[in-house]
């Protein structure tokens, strides 16, 4: 084992999108011994992982767009401006009422007159959130776009996004929630990059998820752990299923691990 990597929401993350500090700090310190590289693998941006858990990790950010660490940036793929404003319109002319997020390296951008409690709920996944009347004022590449819905529909009507599979990698990962990154960024792919960068193989990684955009994750990875709490095809893919992310799951299965 050479690599931990983990999900951040309803995997390392609990309902309140917290986690035990000190018992990360053990974690940590104990991996960092053994020479056990750590990371996080999110559809967050990496800013707001470095928020939440400071910047002494990898991080395989933005649905594996972007690898930082350190406040250092080791690869991007980001979604040129021409097709996410295309993409944007398509999102649009579904007619649906959802929030569309669109990321760019600087910030988010969500559209204007949403409800307090929508906006509060997209700052939990995003570091800087502005609001803006028309997305096509955005003039920079994206690193994700994303669509919220509070209603948990996304499976419903993900597939009438089918047109643009072959431009951009799209996924429903939960009910609520689609990720859009440009074509060959996911999780995966920004696992297998992260392991170029630091020499270790398939067979030298560990991860644990709950999610659909998790399974690319799973791919690139020797040994898949399930969250308790994980979707039943989730489980299907897994070697193994533990805990969940409100009982301190990933690192209670680290704890055993390590033998600590």
């Amino acid at each position: 084992m050479k690599l931990v990597i983990t999900d951040l929401d309803s995997t390392f993350l609990d309902k309140d999108k917290n986690y035990n500090v000190e018992h990360y700090n053990k974690i940590k310190q104990e991996l960092k011994v053994r020479g056990i590289n750590f990371a996080a693998c999110t559809g967050k941006q990496a800013e707001k992982v470095e928020e939440i858990m400071g910047t002494d990790l990898w991080i395989v950010g933005d649905g594996g767009a972007r690898i930082k660490h350190n406040g250092k940036f080791y690869y991007k793929n980001l979604i040129p401006n021409k097709l996410g404003q295309e993409f944007i319109v398509a999102l649009q002319n579904l007619n649906i009422d959802f929030n569309i997020v669109a990321s760019t390296e600087d910030r988010s951008y969500i559209p204007t007159g949403r409800s307090v409690a929508e906006i509060n709920r997209i700052k939990k996944s995003y570091h800087l959130v502005t609001e803006i009347s028309d997305f096509k004022k955005i003039t920079q590449d994206f690193t994700k776009i994303s669509v919220y819905d509070a209603n948990a529909h996304t499976f419903d009507y993900c597939h009438r996004l089918d047109d643009f599979k072959d431009r951009l990698f799209i996924v429903a990962p939960e009910p609520n929630w689609i990720d859009i990154s440009n074509l060959g960024a996911h999780k995966g792919s920004g696992i297998e990059k992260l392991q170029e960068i630091l020499g270790c193989t398939k067979e030298d990684t560990i991860c644990f998820g709950d999610g659909y955009n998790d399974l690319e994750m799973f791919n690139q990875s020797g040994v898949k752990f399930a969250m308790g709490n994980a979707f039943d095809d989730v489980k299907d893919k897994a070697d193994f299923v533990i805990k969940t992310n409100n009982q301190d799951g990933v690192l209670r299965a680290l704890d055993k691990l390590l033998m600590i």
